[in-house]
């Protein structure tokens, strides 16, 4: 799992289009997987990340750039809080100590009434609290993030907090059982939004395919899931390249999920169209704005525990077979890059087999994996079962047979 917690640092990022410049000779190459893009876009991001880390290594150390000394003693404060916490959630979550869960809670309960800490303790702590069970304290955590400081930057991401923190609310709305509650937290949510922000509009997508997926495998409104699939189709893609592609996943997920419901399943499937690009970007950035990754700043062991914490959260959700797609994508490219071979096609494969809006998609990175490996008739047959049971994705298999040819 490391290559997927190394490159959760730095995936929103290009979701939201904020930094994708100097990345996007590895954006192209993740397309589809490669060894040799696979070491170069690895050797990049962990690069990237090695910066970060030595950067905030140096303020908490007091680099002479930081002239702010109360704001150097708050990130240390904030350091040691999260690491205190952060020891006493693992511990118990391999152990189920009573002792180290008790102490999860009291610290959990410490954050609330704190006046030394700032905003990035709430985020972290609420992700936990949920996953520790604790819906209602979780939710607060998030509204005392917002009442604290609503405009100021989120938690590894450039939306502000009072968009950050309602999104998070709603996953864990989706996440309990919630449906009319996330579909209110959303509603609100577009409210607030400035459409003239790219990231922004990336978030007013999000929104619209949550409500979607809540009216279609939740509620059952009908009215409801045509209202906000309506809205996610009209959402203007623009010139931004990758805005664009972004939006065109999305907006190709809620065309079928429209035929699906109105002429059903296997003429959805047969009707899927190919999205302009089957970019992990996209992946992982949905995954972290709605708060379905680790903080990133956590060692990796503990980062472990707690993603696989969140997949669990995701599988158990009543409604959420994007998200459901999503996270195992994830993971069956997460194994792939640890070259976890067999964990990483059980994944592909019973993504493959559950004939979703992902199917297409994760057979045909299941036969480059396979290729890649040497092995002789598999890849060929996966592409040609994608090609009949997708015909929208014909042209895709046809270049990548091409690519192999070469």
């Amino acid at each position: 799992m490391n290559q997927l917690l190394n490159l959760s640092v730095v995936f929103f990022l290009a979701i939201s289009a904020v930094c994708v410049a100097d990345l996007e000779n590895v954006r192209e190459k993740s397309q589809i997987p490669k060894e040799s893009a696979h070491k170069e876009a690895n050797a990049e991001l962990k690069e990237k990340s090695r910066r970060q880390h030595a950067e905030i290594l140096a303020r908490l150390k007091g680099d002479p750039e930081d002239k702010d000394g109360s704001s150097k003693e708050q990130r240390r404060r904030e350091w040691r809080f999260r690491r205190r916490l952060a020891n006493a959630f693992v511990r118990w979550a391999q152990t189920r100590e009573s002792a180290a869960a008790e102490e999860c809670d009291a610290l959990l309960a410490s954050v609330l009434e704190a006046d030394d800490l700032g905003v990035s303790p709430l985020f972290y702590s609420a992700q936990l609290a949920h996953l520790r069970g604790n819906t209602e304290q979780a939710m607060s955590l998030l509204a005392q993030a917002i009442h604290m400081s609503p405009d100021a930057t989120g938690l590894g991401t450039v939306l502000p907090v009072n968009i950050q923190a309602r999104l998070w609310m709603a996953t864990i709305q989706r996440q309990t059982g919630d449906g009319p509650g996330a579909v209110e937290t959303y509603q609100r949510l577009k409210k607030l939004l400035d459409l003239e922000k790219r990231d922004q509009r990336l978030v007013l997508a999000i929104c619209c395919l949550n409500i979607a997926q809540i009216a279609s495998e939740h509620s059952s409104d009908t009215a409801l899931f045509l209202s906000a699939t309506d809205s996610l189709l009209g959402i203007d893609k623009t010139s931004d390249k990758n805005l664009a592609e972004c939006l065109d996943f999305f907006q190709k997920w809620a065309m079928y999920a429209r035929t699906k419901k109105t002429k059903g399943k296997q003429i959805a499937l047969t009707e899927i169209v190919a999205p302009q690009g089957l970019s992990l970007f996209i992946a992982f950035g949905y995954a972290n704005v709605n708060g379905m990754l680790p903080y990133n700043l956590l060692k990796s062991e503990e980062q472990t525990v707690i993603w696989k914490m969140l997949l669990t959260k995701v599988d158990e959700m009543p409604a959420g077979n994007f998200d459901k797609g999503i996270m195992r994508w994830l993971f069956g490219y997460s194994y792939w890059a640890d070259k976890d071979y067999s964990k990483s096609d059980m994944y592909l494969t019973s993504l493959l087999k559950d004939d979703t809006f992902f199917s297409p998609v994760a057979g045909i990175f299941l036969a480059e994996s396979k290729k890649q490996r040497g092995l002789q008739d598999e890849p060929e047959t996966l592409l040609d079962t994608v090609k009949t049971k997708y015909p929208g994705y014909a042209d895709l298999v046809e270049k990548t047979k091409n690519k192999w040819k070469k």
